[in-house]
């Protein structure tokens, strides 16, 4: 909400999201088959949060 109010870019994008979904399947194939696999897909990274940012912050 705190972006959205202060009109400012996303910070978690679907492409992070298909990124965080192919860790967890990784995880869960490496799991059952007991060996590495290989996360396929990448995310360029995002820009850190503002200093003095405050996530309790009220914006409403």
């Amino acid at each position: 909400m705190h972006g959205l109010v202060a009109d400012l870019p996303e910070r978690a994008s679907g492409e992070l999201g298909y990124h965080i979904l192919d860790i967890v399947v990784a995880n869960t194939d490496a799991t059952a088959s007991g060996d590495w696999v290989a996360v396929a897909r990448t995310v360029a990274s995002s820009s850190p949060v503002p200093e003095g940012w405050n996530p309790m912050a009220v914006t409403l």
